[in-house]
């Protein structure tokens, strides 16, 4: 069924984010939530799969754009980095902000004991989340476990001096909610 429906976290399934999400929940086996968030559009999603095409997860990118969205070419070795990507949607030229990875719980191989984490309630569901700060470089990491998924996220904090933490929990609260 078209429209809205608490299958598709609140978002219409013709809005590329209900096509998106239906087909990543399709791929993963299990119910997924995606949000737009508004100061960065999403300018990629892809598949990572292993050598036999199994996906081991499925990633989004969300980026800061200047001006309208510019279509990258796939085959592009400079969009492909160090692992091979199954794009279902883009690429697009900007600067990533947020990664997000998206992969079945029982295949994820993070161990929230570690003493790495710190722990946060986020609309009642516990959070995972650590920062990586260097001279160049400050990344939030996040991870949300639900039922079936974990939910990875990065922030990417230097690159944007709009960007504040506060945004980053911001996003984590929407994408909680739209889980619900």
């Amino acid at each position: 069924m078209l429209g809205c429906s608490s299958d598709t976290g609140g978002i219409s399934e013709e809005s590329p984010f209900g096509e998106l999400q239906k087909a990543i929940s399709e791929e993963l086996n299990a119910d997924i939530s995606l949000i737009p968030y508004e100061p960065y559009p999403l300018t990629s999603a892809f598949y990572v799969r292993t050598n036999d095409g199994k996906v081991i997860n499925a990633s989004l990118i969300y980026s800061k754009v200047e001006g309208e969205k510019e279509l990258l070419d796939p085959d592009d070795p400079s969009v492909y980095t160090a692992i091979e990507k199954d794009f279902i949607f883009g690429p697009y030229k900007g600067e990533r902000m947020i990664g997000i990875s998206i992969e079945r719980s029982d295949e994820a191989n993070i161990n929230f004991d570690d003493p790495t984490f710190n722990t946060k309630e986020v609309k009642n569901r516990k959070i995972y989340y650590y920062e990586d700060k260097f001279a160049q470089f400050h990344r939030l990491n996040v991870y949300i476990p639900s039922d079936e998924v974990v939910y990875g996220l990065a922030f990417e904090m230097n690159k944007d001096k709009e960007f504040r933490q506060e945004y980053a929990f911001d996003f984590m609260e929407e994408l909680i909610e739209s889980m619900n």
